[in-house]
């Protein structure tokens, strides 16, 4: 039996960036909140999976959905929350970020939820850190419906 886990495992990578829950998680009503995008990326939020079908404190919730990356040639894609608290930021788990490339393609981002927060997709430069288009999503209070802040735009070519 271990040996059959073991060769599930080998064969099957991309099962490592997904949490142990997300077979199990339900589908979570959510919608979008401020989206900003200034040179022309996109994020297309299809599916949100969590324990118990909410976005609940200390749920682990799975995003998929796909991307368009035209501003530059890598980025990252990192699954978050802006904490609306005073308790700090939280440690990035494995499946919170992926780097991605030019072009389009598809995502499944994992987070455990924090205590407070709004839930958001955002591309992040690889080199300089710094965040240059995003989406918030959640349910009621947890979406960010208007920040107050631009992102970076594109760089010039």
């Amino acid at each position: 039996m271990r040996l059959l886990l073991l060769l599930l495992l080998t064969l099957t990578p991309s099962c490592w960036l997904l949490p142990p829950t997300h077979s199990m998680a339900e589908p979570v009503e959510f919608e979008l909140g401020a989206q900003d995008f200034p040179g022309g990326d996109a994020i297309l939020i299809e599916r949100v999976l969590g324990d118990y079908g909410a976005l609940v404190p200390g749920t682990t919730v799975v995003v998929e959905g796909t991307y368009e990356l035209n501003s530059r040639d890598r980025g990252v894609l990192y699954l978050g929350v802006t904490n609306s608290g005073a308790d700090g930021a939280t440690a990035i788990e494995p499946g919170q970020q992926l780097e991605v490339e030019r072009g389009a393609g598809a995502f499944a981002l994992w987070i455990t939820m924090p205590d407070q927060g709004w839930p958001h997709l955002t591309f992040y430069d690889p080199e300089a850190g710094g965040p240059f288009g995003g989406v918030y999503f959640g349910v009621g209070e947890s979406v960010l419906h208007e920040k107050q802040w631009r992102y970076n735009p594109p760089p010039p070519k």
